[in-house]
């Protein structure tokens, strides 16, 4: 029988804890597990180095110790569970029932968030409530690269709980390990569309129920997360048609001449800090070749670099500036 006060005792521990607490219990149990024999069965601890038991802090075997009760002191100084089953219950409970975890993170979005956005002003409304939805709402941006969707992203990157990742550039463990180990209030994506099927099938699952399953120490296991994600593509038919029905998707088209020479100098100004003349010259000189706000961001990085170098000589910048423009395009176009 599964001892009620037990149970109760390590609900309110995970209850009253942050995510980095019951990730010290569930390291505890498995290792209590790994004592333990189940139908003649020996479980093995999986995947817990020496380093990471020695990570646990004192002050954990005090509290479940001292306060909680749920751990028993042995004479050799060490401690064992007064019910392993009922703590591990109990933790299970809280990964994947009502308990949500979540980075914490700043709950006021600021109105001015995408102030440096031009137009859009419709879709600057949508993400903004979608933002401070209490609930989960997930929004896919949708058109070609370079375009206001990237700085869509970027702004909603600056929010404190937000992690940025690269669809084309995910981790061998995958999206779930990801989510597991940040567990992000805002899930940002760039190349969604580039994503292994596997992680594809993580995102169904987290745009539909917040729960993810992953495999750890031999055993499934199962946590929530209440994460709002923000993703953006440039062909929304590579993805699942089950994942495209989770999003609100907002369509972009590439910006024209002068909506780029208006845009890009607000732009660098506020992110880059880059000088407002400099700014509209980066602007007005890549604008014969492309429309993409990346590439400017990317000049304006290194016009940042070349003047912590040298110094701002305004005529020797906007040299360089050409020279880069030149070597990035001029020459490039001999292969085209």
């Amino acid at each position: 029988m599964v001892d009620e006060l037990i149970y109760e005792k390590t609900m309110k521990i995970l209850k009253n804890s942050k995510p980095e607490f019951a990730d010290y219990l569930r390291i505890l149990l498995t290792m209590e597990r790994s004592k333990r024999k189940v139908m003649g069965i020996r479980y093995d601890v999986v995947g817990i180095s020496q380093d990471e038991v020695k990570s646990v802090p004192p002050y954990v075997f005090v509290i479940l110790h001292h306060i909680y009760g749920i751990l028993e002191r042995l004479d050799n100084g060490n401690y064992k569970f007064v019910d392993w089953e009922a703590s591990y219950k109990a933790l299970m409970d809280y990964s994947v029932g009502t308990e949500v975890i979540y980075t914490d993170g700043e709950d006021d979005i600021p109105d001015d968030l995408f102030d440096d956005i031009l137009g859009y002003d419709s879709y600057k409304e949508v993400v903004l409530d979608a933002l401070r939805s209490p609930d989960p709402v997930h929004i896919l941006f949708v058109g070609p690269p370079g375009t206001a969707k990237t700085l869509f992203l970027l702004d909603i990157a600056k929010l404190s709980g937000a992690k940025y990742v690269i669809g084309s550039r995910a981790t061998k463990a995958g999206i779930a390990a990801f989510l597991y180990e940040y567990r992000p209030k805002y899930l940002i994506i760039d190349e969604i569309d580039k994503m292994p099927l596997r992680d594809q099938a993580v995102l169904l699952s987290l745009t539909e129920t917040g729960i993810i399953s992953i495999m750890m120490f031999r055993k499934t296991i199962s946590f929530r997360v209440d994460t709002k994600v923000f993703a953006a593509c440039n062909d929304e038919r590579r993805l699942a048609r089950e994942l495209r029905d989770r999003f609100i998707k907002l369509y972009f088209k590439e910006y024209s001449t002068e909506e780029f020479r208006k845009l890009v100098p607000t732009m660098l100004v506020k992110r880059e800090g880059i000088d407002l003349d400099m700014a509209a010259y980066i602007a007005d000189k890549l604008s014969k070749y492309t429309k993409s706000v990346r590439e400017a961001i990317r000049v304006a990085r290194l016009v940042k670099s070349r003047v912590v170098r040298d110094g701002y000589d305004k005529k020797k910048i906007m040299k360089y500036v050409d020279f880069l423009i030149d070597t990035l395009y001029s020459k490039r176009s001999k292969f085209l």
